[in-house]
């Protein structure tokens, strides 16, 4: 199955669990951010402006965004 779109949120939006778990998976294991593939879309929404400023303070946000997702 060809993934056009993806998606980290939920209908209340993505804790910060989630972003520390999407961070680990986008990155190697030498610590390099693995791009997402160059046709798919990655939205992320987190849950609140508190989750956010976590997610940019542990480097999770800026990982997501090295890798390609749409805020």
């Amino acid at each position: 199955v060809k993934v056009d779109r993806a998606y980290l949120m939920s209908c209340v939006n993505a804790r910060l669990s989630d972003f520390e778990a999407a961070a680990r998976e986008l990155r190697d294991p030498a610590g390099t951010v693995r791009p997402v593939a160059p046709h798919v879309k990655f939205y992320v929404a987190a849950a609140s402006s508190e989750v956010e400023h976590r997610a940019r303070e542990l480097g999770y946000w800026g990982t997501l965004e090295q890798a390609g997702a749409i805020f």
